[in-house]
Parts: C-alpha cells; sequence; structure tokens
C-alpha cells in the first residue's frame, strides 16, 4: 500500500497542485517553495497526532493568489492509496472509501469550506467547517479511528532529539519500555536489591553530612516555619515509576549520557527507536499501515551518513514522504521518485518528474549513475549548462566572472555528460521533465569524410530538436546544403551553442599565450614545450594543421588539469562568441524565470 496521488487546492503556495506519487517520494526545492507545506496538506487528511484546532484553518492557509481569504473559497487536499488488493486489513479499513475496485484505489479527502445553508460569499472565519470524508461522497466521513490505522508519522525538521528522548511522555524509548513484558513479583525482587543497594550508599557518612548541609542551608534563609526537610535518594524505586527511571546511553561501557553525543547521533538514535516502535506496533495489529513523513532527515549528519540512512529506508516496505535539501540524500534517490517543486510567477508552486518523459530503462539507469556520482547537484539548481567534458567546468565559470556574471549566487550549475550524448539530461531538463532552465554547450568537431566537412556538433543539436520540428527542418536543410552559420545560428533558438572546432582551437586565437603559459607550467620537458609551441603557431596559421598535436599533448596532461590552472589566467579575457552568447542566455533564462 502506498499513496499513488496528491491533489491540492488553494492551500499556502498551492493555486492548483496533482502530484502522481511514488511509494517513496523524495520533494526538493528550493526555499519557500512549499516543501513543508505539501507535507502538511498530507497531515490535514492523515496525521492521527493533528489536533482538530489545527485542522480549522485561518486566512494565511489560503493560497495569496485569491485575493480574498475566505468569501466562499475552500480548501481542498485529496490523496489517492492504491496497491492494497493484497492486504485484507488495509481493504477492511478503506472499504466505505473505494473509488476504483480494479485496480483498488481508495480517496480521502480534506475539504474546508463555509458550513452547508449559507451564502458563500458573505462567509467569513467563523462561518467555515472542515470535513474529511472518503470516495466522493461527503455522506462518508472518515473519523479518527481510520488515521489510527493508515497514519502518517511526521518526523519534522531540525528536531531537538535529545531533549525529545529525556521527556518521558514524548520519548520513542517510552512506548518500547512499556510493551516488556515483566513478570510484577521479578520487578519486586529487582526492587528490593535496588533499595538495599540505595540504603548502603545514603548511610556513608560523606552522604548524611551533604543531607544535613543541605537541610541546614534552607533553615539558614528562610528559617525554621518555612524550611524544607531534605534527604537525598535515587529515582523513584515504586514500581510504577521504575522504568521511567531507565536511561538510554551511548558507547557500550563507557556509559556517556546523550548530552554528550553528537546532534547527529541523536538524530539516528531517534528515528531507530521510532521505527522500532513502529514495527511493533504493525507486529501486533494496533496500526494497519503506517505512512512515514520526514522534512530534511539531513539536519546534523555527515554525508555518507545521510545516504546510508535514507538507503535504508529505500530497503523497507515502508511508504515514504521526504523533503529535503540534501544532493546526497537526492543521489541515492530512484529518478522516478524525485519530485522538483518550482514556483511560478502567478499559478503559486508546480510539481515536476521525469514520469511522464517515457524513458527507456537504460537511460534511466545511466542518469541514475550520473546523479550518484555528481550527487545530483543539477536537481537543486536555478539553471543548467549541459557541456562536455571537464574542461568546460572550469573555463565557463572564469569567462562567466569576466562578463561579471557569478554563477554561484545566480544558482547556475556548469553539468558535464561526460561525452556527446545529451539527450536523456536535455529530456530531464526540459519542460515535460523537472522544467529547469538549461542550454547546451558543445564542441563542433569538424570532419573531412570523403573530401566533404561535417560537423558533428552541428548534427548532435539537430537531434535534441524533437520538440521543435519546424525548426530541426530548418537545421536539417541547413545541414544538408553546408550552410552551417545558418544551422549554428537556428539552433542557439534552442538554447544550443556550438562551437566552430574544439573549446581549445577555439580559444587560440585570443588566449595562445595563456595556453602555452599553461603547458610550460605543467610539463617540465624543454623539447616537448618546444613542440607544442610550434603546433600552436601551425594551427593559429590554419587550425587542420597543428591542432591534434595541441589536443593530444593535453590530454597527456589531463584537459581537467589543463583547464583548471588556464581558467586563472583566462578572467579577464573576451571569451570565444559562442560561449559569450551561451553565457548571457542562460543567465537571461534564469533572471526571466525568477523576476
Amino acid at each position: 500500500m502506498h499513496l499513488s496521488y496528491l491533489s491540492i487546492r488553494n492551500f499556502r503556495n498551492f493555486s492548483e497542485l496533482d502530484l502522481k506519487l511514488t511509494p517513496t517520494t523524495v520533494i526538493v526545492g528550493e526555499n519557500k517553495v512549499g516543501k513543508s507545506n505539501l507535507i502538511y496538506a498530507l497531515r490535514l487528511v492523515l496525521d492521527p497526532s493533528l489536533p482538530d484546532s489545527a485542522r480549522r484553518l485561518r486566512a494565511e492557509d489560503f493560497w495569496d493568489g485569491l485575493g480574498q481569504p475566505f468569501a466562499g473559497n475552500k480548501i481542498e487536499v485529496s490523496v489517492e492509496i492504491s496497491d492494497f488488493e493484497k492486504d485484507k486489513k488495509t481493504q477492511a479499513v478503506l472499504c466505505d472509501c473505494l473509488i476504483s475496485k480494479n485496480p483498488m484505489v481508495a480517496k480521502l479527502t480534506y475539504l474546508f469550506r463555509p458550513r452547508k445553508g449559507l451564502t458563500t460569499k458573505a462567509a467569513t472565519e467563523k462561518d467555515y467547517e472542515f470535513v474529511i470524508y472518503g470516495g466522493g461522497d461527503e455522506k462518508h466521513q472518515v473519523g479518527s479511528s481510520i488515521r489510527q490505522d493508515i497514519s502518517l508519522i511526521l518526523l519534522p525538521a531540525l528536531r531537538d532529539a535529545e531533549a525529545e528522548l529525556q521527556i518521558w511522555r514524548r520519548s520513542p524509548l517510552r512506548p518500547l519500555l512499556e510493551r516488556l513484558e515483566i513478570d510484577d513479583d521479578r520487578i519486586k525482587e529487582i526492587l528490593k536489591q535496588l533499595e538495599n543497594a540505595t540504603e548502603k550508599l545514603l548511610r556513608e557518612k560523606p552522604m548524611e553530612e551533604l543531607a544535613k548541609s543541605i537541610t541546614n542551608q534552607i533553615v539558614e534563609m528562610v528559617g525554621e516555619f518555612h524550611g524544607i526537610d531534605t534527604h537525598l535518594g535515587f529515582a523513584s524505586t515504586r514500581p510504577d515509576q521504575l522504568l521511567k527511571s531507565v536511561r538510554l546511553f551511548i558507547d557500550g561501557e563507557r556509559s556517556r549520557s546523550l548530552s554528550e553525543a553528537s546532534l547527529g547521533t541523536a538524530n539516528v538514535l531517534y528515528l531507530a527507536l521510532l521505527l522500532q516502535e513502529l514495527r511493533n506496533q504493525e507486529e501486533k495489529n494496533e496500526r494497519v499501515k503506517t505512512i512515514i513523513g520526514i522534512e530534511e532527515p539531513e539536519a546534523h549528519l555527515h554525508p555518507h551518513v545521510q545516504r546510508l540512512v535514507f538507503r535504508y529506508f529505500l530497503g523497507k516496505n515502508t511508504p515514504l514522504i521526504v523533503t529535503t535539501h540534501s544532493p546526497h540524500i537526492a543521489s541515492v534517490t530512484p529518478l522516478k521518485s524525485i519530485t522538483l517543486l518550482r514556483g511560478t510567477a502567478d499559478q503559486g508552486s508546480k510539481a515536476f518528474t521525469i514520469n511522464q518523459l517515457g524513458l527507456a530503462d537504460i537511460e534511466i539507469a545511466d542518469l541514475q549513475r550520473y546523479l550518484d556520482v555528481t550527487r545530483a547537484e543539477v536537481l537543486f539548481a536555478k539553471g543548467v549548462i549541459l557541456v562536455e567534458g571537464p574542461a568546460e567546468l572550469f573555463l565557463i565559470p572564469a569567462f562567466a566572472e569576466s562578463m561579471n556574471h557569478n554563477l554561484d549566487r545566480l544558482g547556475i550549475t556548469v553539468c558535464s555528460v561526460h561525452g556527446t550524448d545529451f539527450l536523456p539530461y536535455w529530456k530531464v531538463l526540459s519542460q515535460k521533465g523537472l522544467n529547469i532552465p538549461h542550454i547546451v554547450v558543445t564542441d563542433g568537431d569538424p570532419r573531412n569524410i570523403n573530401g566533404r566537412i561535417r560537423v558533428a556538433g552541428l548534427s548532435r543539436g539537430c537531434r535534441l530538436l524533437d520538440s521543435h520540428p519546424e525548426l530541426k527542418e530548418k537545421v536539417k536543410e541547413s545541414l544538408s546544403g553546408d550552410d552551417f552559420g545558418r544551422a549554428r545560428k537556428l539552433l542557439t533558438k534552442a538554447n544550443i551553442f556550438v562551437g566552430e572546432t574544439t573549446l581549445e582551437a577555439d580559444l587560440l586565437e585570443s588566449f595562445s599565450d595563456s595556453i602555452i603559459e599553461t603547458y610550460e607550467e605543467l610539463n617540465i620537458s624543454e623539447k616537448a614545450r618546444e613542440k607544442f609551441e610550434a603546433a600552436i603557431e601551425r594551427a593559429k596559421k590554419q587550425k587542420a594543421n597543428g591542432i591534434e598535436e595541441i589536443l593530444s599533448r593535453i590530454v597527456g596532461i589531463g584537459k581537467g588539469r589543463f583547464a583548471q590552472r588556464l581558467a586563472d589566467k583566462v578572467k579577464g579575457g573576451e571569451p570565444p562568441q559562442y560561449l559569450k552568447a551561451a553565457i548571457n542566455r542562460i543567465v537571461s533564462l534564469v533572471k526571466t524565470e525568477n523576476a
């Protein structure tokens, strides 16, 4: 069983949100886009710990775009639950909430609206009420019993795990201890042993003197009439209080208290205790199914621990909804489980996934490995520059800085696809996918094939134009007529920027001295440096002559290493025209999107 669909209307960040959910759904997005509000919307329907007073919403809970918050407007949150055909317990709980029997789908709806019979436009806050019902009919109202059986349990962000563990009524250790089946006679025997041990310690002369001195100090302060007779002892030895005196320690025999633990350690411990109790509840049929909601589980956790904890959750048969800012968590999330929330200028926050793209399994597998290696930074970007390899990763930010653009401040990520197959990444970032502003920068890579020049970069750009059929035909027409300049110009309309040859060769005209200087710094062979400089001179006169040797020698050093050293030397210089146009375009797209 899992939540399969979520619909939100007129609630906080959301004017209209319709989102297909997976058994594990990970919500990413920038601050103030509504990640926590989405979780709260689910709580309105499913959280048994949320009091009814919190379900009576206020003016600020309506979407801002409504103008007037009440005046007949409604807030509605619906969730659909699927995949419980083989789960008789869930079927019994949700039998009155079904909207489909084959496949079996149940629907629960929270509705905040004017009381029936009122003139809705005149309705004010005091005229509003909430109802929670199943299926598509308000007659099937859902009470707290269903929320106890099908529950959303929330782990809020930045919780004070240490404090929660120390307060008995809130500690996740409490239900685990209360479930212990220890014979009453055995408890009494243990208590007697504790009493004997404590009496021996308390009869020690230093202990008696300390107790007496405390009493005397009080009498001296407030007099005998107001004095307090004190004594020293241990935690209560009453049978009903014995378990409450149990405390959790860490580090084995060292018995360090939680106050000495790191925040991350306390959070991991809190999660472990909570999961243990949820497992106990389901095994003892106290709860049919639990949906876990976690806000920012990365709080205080080391990146490796973030990935380990989340991989653990992925391996469990428990519906899970997570909000996160962590690329480490996103990197180990199945790509189909990622939902990106992004704000719009006039329609509230919208959700984007890749699930409608029709990507092949091999494409998804490649993208998943890519996100794991790069730690999924692309998912958190306001704009993306897709490039071929490491050289562009270092040089494009340097050129952007020369143009007075700080890519980090703009939230723009330069993303290497480590090759020339841009199509899967292009699809993922497209409007039908995650809808993140993006451009492609690629080499021209001209080749002489049977006496005719072919520009591979223009052809690979053309392959990205399936969503622009008219433009694609024009580019094909230009390529068939060897009008490479026109093809290059047409591709820029689709945010695809193609160089003349390769990046290094395109830099020769303005940065040959910097390239030579970089090579000399990285190669100690005087003979090699002389040959490299000679190849530079030949290539400047005729690019086809000498460029292969230049590239070969740069590859021998390492293109990434070479570009890293070169980046400092090109700052302040004028980049090639296609790079300048590419940087200006992505900056413009991001600024327009976030205006």
